[in-house]
This record gives C-alpha cells, sequence and structure tokens, in this order.
C-alpha cells in the first residue's frame, strides 16, 4: 500500500469517527465510546450511516418550535418590505430600537 492510500485510509477513518462522536454527542449529549481501533473501514462506514440516520430521526422528531419563530419572521419582514424609507424611524421607534 502506498502512503498516499494509507494516509487517505486513515483520514477516512478520523472522519467517519469524528462523526460519530459529533453526532452522538448532539443526541446524547456525551459521545458514546466506541472501539474505533478493532473496526474494519467497513464496519466504521456502517456505524456512521447508522448513527447519522438516526440523528435524522431524532432531529426530525424534536420540536423546537421553529415554525412559530419562521411565522414570526416572515410576518416581520412583510412589514419591513411596507415601510418606506422615511417612516423607517418610525418603526424603529415603535419597537424600541
Amino acid at each position: 500500500m502506498s502512503h498516499f492510500s494509507a494516509l487517505s485510509v486513515q483520514l477516512a477513518r478520523d472522519e467517519m469517527i469524528n462523526i460519530i462522536s459529533d453526532v452522538t454527542k448532539d443526541i446524547y449529549g456525551f459521545r458514546v465510546r466506541y472501539d474505533y481501533s478493532s473496526m474494519t473501514l467497513s464496519e466504521l462506514s456502517e456505524l456512521c450511516d447508522e448513527t447519522i440516520a438516526a440523528a435524522d430521526i431524532y432531529f426530525d422528531e424534536k420540536d423546537y418550535g421553529f415554525d412559530d419563530c419562521f411565522e414570526a419572521e416572515a410576518a416581520d419582514a412583510a412589514e419591513w418590505n411596507e415601510i418606506k424609507p422615511d417612516q423607517w424611524d418610525e418603526l424603529c421607534e415603535v419597537r424600541g430600537w
């Protein structure tokens, strides 16, 4: 195996380990410690895919209340778009800015 292919395999392993570590931290609040050194590249890849899929499910089901924020921002943007430049100061005063 050439030095470049060995390096690229190690970089791929490190990247997958980082992803697994970061995503499990986001889901569980702590970094799950697996025995990464005993895993093959294929096993790491499978675990990485499973971890990302679990995160997708976790974050899809979690309600952050962002819908209300987006609706408020859209209404705010619509209000600003209707304001003429000479009315900006008045709107800022009304909002306490």
